[in-house]
């Protein structure tokens, strides 16, 4: 738990370890589902995992620690090894992703002691489990970014009511989509409570039981078919606020800081694949160093906006942003984002330099800001 204040999370129960040993953490899950059923009451239970993230090493993921004999551990070949296309292939990319593959399999087995402690209990055939990842593969182009390779994370529902199992649904969801359906699920609305005077009105997601079982794409009206997405930090000094818009066929960046370089997360440049990437041309060479299929400096210094064909580009190397033929399809899904921001009190809808939010009883008083992103220093003068 990193991720706010206590009080933000009340949890009545929390146990909280460093441990990658995921028949541990099972056994602790046993005990909850065991409380749960004798005390006769609903549950709600999450379970954060170590693995697999970087350990505290160069290329490490835990995999020389000691753990429980339940576990079984899975060694990969780095040299049988395909990356993925979104990361350079070289030799310390292929280690690196042998060694996370290796945690990766760990965590696969500590679900399943947990969906046994959850059968022994007696509570399976009612309880909704839901297995997802905050983020993709700790790997440049990845994690820390809002490419596809950062966001189009694993999602596995196992739902005891279902009809039909074992199915891939095509429907885009979020994961503000997540609580609406454990109130679904629980037969509860969503009602703003007196002592949280800053909740919202009403959900930003909807509940996604009614779709669990299908396999094919509902039409528009039917189901949203996007998905918008807000970052601003991942360490206190990896300040580098995006927000997106992602459509099934488009996906557009508003990158509100572009013009600071994109920071490197530590466990990222700490890593051997990030310097077998910065060494993998020769001296004298180093504008071809790429980052997968895309240029190093094109990782590193990006533009204020990004609009990307997801059906022909999937990689999102080729920004539709910059050619005037596609005005049109930018100005559509930057309104679309920006009446996002506008509908969430987004601080970091800015213009002309500054958060619209910060100054809003200025614009309401009839101060006029241009319409623009950014302070231009060539261009300063404006009625006001």
């Amino acid at each position: 738990m990193h991720v706010g204040r206590d009080c933000s999370y009340p949890w009545e129960f929390k146990e909280e370890s460093g441990t990658r040993d995921v028949a541990w953490v099972a056994d602790k899950a046993g005990e909850v589902f065991e409380r749960a059923r004798d005390e006769g009451r609903p549950f709600f239970l999450t379970l954060g995992y170590i693995d697999p993230h970087r350990d505290m090493t160069r290329s490490g993921f835990g995999n020389d620690l000691d753990f429980n004999a339940r576990i079984k551990d899975v060694p990969y070949d780095p040299k049988t090894l395909e990356v993925p296309e979104f990361i350079n292939n070289i030799d310390e990319t292929k280690f690196e992703f042998s060694e996370y593959y290796r945690a990766i399999s760990r965590l696969d087995q500590g679900i399943g002691f947990v969906l046994e402690k959850l059968e022994a209990s007696g509570l399976a055939d009612d309880t909704l489990v839901i297995f997802l990842s905050d983020n993709g593969p700790p790997f440049l182009n990845s994690k820390t970014t809002f490419y596809d390779a950062g966001i189009h994370l694993p999602f596995i529902v196992r739902n005891p009511k279902a009809s039909v199992k074992g199915i891939e649904n095509p429907n885009l969801i979020s994961y503000v989509d997540i609580f609406p359906t454990f109130q679904d699920w629980s037969g509860k609305t969503y009602t703003p409570t007196s002592d949280a005077p800053h909740a919202p009105k009403e959900l930003a997601g909807q509940s996604f039981l009614p779709i669990l079982e299908l396999s094919t794409l509902l039409p528009e009206e039917a189901w949203k078919h996007h998905i918008f997405g807000s970052h601003t930090f991942h360490e206190s000094t990896n300040y580098w606020p995006t927000r997106i818009l992602r459509t099934r066929k488009y996906k557009y960046h508003r990158n509100v800081a572009w013009r600071l370089d994109f920071p490197f997360s530590a466990d990222l440049y700490g890593s051997l694949t990030w310097d077998g990437i910065r060494h993998s041309q020769p001296k004298g060479k180093e504008g071809d160093i790429k980052v997968g299929q895309r240029k190093l400096k094109d990782y590193i210094f990006r533009p204020p906006e990004e609009l990307y064909d997801l059906e022909n580009d999937p990689l999102e190397l080729s920004n539709l942003a910059l050619e005037d033929e596609n005005r049109g399809l930018l100005l559509e899904m930057r309104g679309r984002l920006e009446k996002w921001q506008e509908d969430t009190l987004d601080p970091w809808l800015y213009r002309d330099g500054v958060s619209k939010r910060f100054i809003q009883h200025h614009l309401d008083a009839g101060m006029i800001v241009p319409d623009r992103f950014d302070l231009d220093l060539e261009n300063v003068r404006v009625r006001s």
